[in-house]
C-alpha cells in the first residue's frame, strides 16, 4: 500500500501532496537562450490555426492537439490567422494557451461569441472537443476591422452575429454563446465559476470558485443547519478536479458543468452537489411544461425519508404534480402551484410554505436541476428526454462510499457509457486513484490516505425505465437503473455533462458524482 496522510492546517503539506500526486515537471534548467517558442491555440482544441512571427515568413500551423512550436525566441509577436484572415495579434513571454478570453481581453461576451463562431465556421458542434480549421477556406462579415476578433465585436446586432464560412450563412446566437460560456467557461474568460446546489440534508447551497487565485467561497442557507458561509483558499489535489481547503476542512470535485463537496460543520463532515449557472439567466418561459426524472435522496416527505426515483410536471398553468413511491413500493402523489423567481422554481404547499426549490441549468436540448426539499433531502433531476447519442460517451467522476460516520473512501476515475441496444447500456468504470477520508471531528478535518486502487468494472444497465403509478406507467427517461453486481439508479444527461448515480454495493451506499465538461 502506498499510504500519503494529509494533516490539517497545514497548506504546505497540502501543497506538497499535490506535487506528489499531480507529479513533478522538468528539472529548472540553465540560463541559456530559448530557441523555440511553443503554446497553443484553444476555443476547444483547435487545429489548422496559421501562427506567424509577426513581419517575418517564419510560420507553422497548429496540430491535432491545437499546439504549434516556432523556431524563436521570447519575446515574440504572434500573428494568428485563419483562412486568411487575420485572427489577432498575440505578444507571448513564455509558453501560452491563446484562448478567446486571451483574446477579448476578459470581456467574457466577446470571448463568448468568438468561439462559438470559430465551432460554427468549422461546422462542429459548439461545444465540441476538437474543430478542424484547416477546413475553412473563407470568412465573410458583415463588419470592419483589423483582426476577426474586431471584427466579431462590431458584427453583432441585437445579439445575434451573422457571418459566412465557405460561402455558407452562419449565425451565432445569444443561446449559442451561453451555451459555449457554461460550457468553456475558462478558455472563454470568465474568472470565476458559480454552483448552485443542496446539501444532501436539504439545505440550500451556493459555491463560488475563483479559479485565478484559486478560492472558495460558500454561502449555506436552510432548515437544517442554518446559516452559515465561508472564504478560503483550495489547493489542487489531483488532476485540476480534486481540491482541499487550506485547513482541511473540506475538499472539493470541481468541473465546468457540476461539483460535489464536503463541507465540516459542527464535528460531522456533510456531502454538497451542485450544477453551475448558466451565463445568460433562465426564462420562466423555459421551464414552463416540463417534466423532469429525479433521483430523490432522504427526501423528508410527510415524516418520511424516501429514496426513490421521482416524476415532477411544472403544467403551464403553474400547477405541478409531483409522484415517487415510499419504501413499500406505495405511491405518493403531491400536487400544487410553482412560481418562478430569481432563477429558480419553488414548489409550493398547499399552505403556501415551500417544498422544493429547483435551481436549473440549461444544455443545448436539455435542461438539469438541483432539487432543495426544504424539509430534509435533496433530489437531482434531469429534463424527461429519451437517453440519446450524447449521452453515450466518456465522464470523469468522483465515487463516494460511505464507510462510516468518521470514514468515507472516495476514488476518481473514468467511465464510459456504451449503447448496447435501444433500452440498454453497458458502464465500464475504472478508477485511477482512490482514498480512505478519516474525519476528525476534534479539530473539524480531514485526513486522506491513499490506497490501492480496484480493477475495472463493468456493468448493464437499463435506460429510460417506466415507474408505475396507480395502474399508469410513469416514463423515466435520461434514468437507467442496475440491478446485477451494482444495484444503482443513474441520471445520464450527456448535453450538460452530467452522470449522477446513487446505489449500493457491497452492502454499502456508493454515489457517483461525473462529468464530460472538465474546467479547462
Amino acid at each position: 500500500m502506498k499510504a500519503l496522510i494529509l494533516k490539517p492546517i497545514n497548506a504546505a503539506l497540502i501543497v506538497a501532496a499535490s506535487v506528489f500526486l499531480v507529479g513533478c515537471g522538468g528539472g529548472g534548467g540553465g540560463s541559456g537562450t530559448v530557441e523555440k517558442v511553443s503554446g497553443s491555440v484553444q476555443a476547444s482544441v483547435l487545429k489548422g490555426v496559421k501562427v506567424c512571427l509577426k513581419d517575418t515568413g517564419v510560420c507553422t500551423t497548429t496540430d491535432k492537439n491545437g499546439k504549434f512550436t516556432l523556431d524563436t525566441t521570447y519575446p515574440a509577436t504572434l500573428e494568428l490567422s485563419v483562412a486568411g484572415i487575420k485572427l489577432a495579434e498575440v505578444e507571448v513571454k513564455s509558453y501560452t494557451n491563446i484562448t478567446p478570453g486571451l483574446l477579448s481581453e476578459g470581456n467574457v461576451t466577446l470571448g463568448g461569441y468568438l468561439g462559438a463562431f470559430l465551432h460554427k465556421a468549422v461546422g462542429c458542434g459548439i461545444t465540441a472537443y476538437y474543430c478542424d480549421l484547416s477546413n475553412v477556406k473563407s470568412l465573410e462579415m458583415n463588419a470592419s476591422g483589423d483582426s476577426l476578433v474586431e471584427m466579431v465585436k462590431n458584427a453583432v446586432q441585437n445579439g445575434v452575429l451573422y457571418a459566412k464560412a465557405n460561402g455558407k450563412n452562419i449565425n451565432v446566437t445569444l443561446s449559442d454563446i451561453d451555451e459555449y460560456i457554461t460550457s468553456n467557461p475558462v478558455i472563454s474568460g470568465k474568472k470565476d465559476l458559480t454552483y448552485q446546489g443542496v446539501m444532501t440534508l436539504g439545505d440550500y447551497a451556493e459555491f463560488k470558485f475563483d479559479v485565478k487565485n484559486s478560492k472558495m467561497n460558500f454561502n449555506i442557507t436552510g432548515n437544517v443547519l442554518g446559516k452559515f458561509s465561508a472564504d478560503t483558499h483550495i489547493y489542487n489535489m489531483y488532476n485540476n478536479m480534486l481540491y482541499v481547503n487550506s485547513d482541511a476542512s473540506n475538499f472539493y470535485y470541481l468541473t465546468a458543468s457540476n461539483m460535489f463537496a464536503t463541507v465540516m460543520r459542527n464535528g460531522k463532515l456533510y456531502p454538497v452537489i451542485g450544477i453551475t449557472k448558466n451565463f445568460v439567466k433562465i426564462e420562466e418561459s423555459e421551464v414552463i411544461g416540463k417534466t423532469f426524472s429525479l433521483l430523490v435522496k432522504d427526501a423528508n416527505i410527510y415524516g418520511e425519508k424516501i429514496t426513490s426515483l421521482a416524476s415532477l410536471v411544472l403544467n403551464a398553468n403553474h400547477t405541478f404534480l409531483f409522484v415517487t413511491k415510499d419504501l413499500y413500493g406505495n405511491a405518493i402523489k403531491i400536487s400544487g402551484i410553482w412560481e418562478f423567481k430569481n432563477d429558480k422554481v419553488y414548489l409550493k404547499n398547499e399552505d403556501g410554505s415551500n417544498f422544493i426549490i429547483l435551481a436549473v441549468k440549461k444544455g443545448k436540448s436539455q435542461l438539469i436541476a438541483i432539487a432543495d426539499f426544504v424539509n430534509g433531502g435533496f433530489g437531482l433531476a434531469s429534463e424527461a428526454v429519451k437517453t440519446g447519442r450524447e449521452d453515450y460517451t466518456s465522464y470523469s467522476y468522483l465515487k463516494f462510499i460511505e464507510k462510516s460516520a468518521n470514514e468515507k473512501e472516495i476514488c476518481l476515475g473514468n467511465l464510459r457509457v456504451n449503447k448496447k441496444d435501444d433500452n440498454l447500456v453497458s458502464i465500464t468504470e475504472r478508477d485511477s486513484k482512490c482514498f480512505t477520508v478519516y474525519v476528525n471531528s476534534n479539530v473539524n478535518a480531514v485526513f486522506f490516505e491513499e490506497v490501492p486502487v480496484k480493477g475495472e468494472v463493468t456493468y448493464l444497465a437499463q435506460t429510460d425505465p417506466a415507474m408505475e403509478i396507480d395502474g399508469i406507467d410513469v416514463a423515466m427517461n435520461s434514468v437507467a437503473i442496475s440491478k446485477k453486481g451494482v444495484m444503482a439508479a443513474t441520471v445520464i444527461d450527456g448535453d450538460n455533462g452530467l452522470f449522477a448515480q446513487v446505489g449500493i454495493r457491497d452492502s454499502k451506499e456508493v454515489a457517483i458524482f461525473g462529468s464530460n465538461k472538465p474546467i479547462h
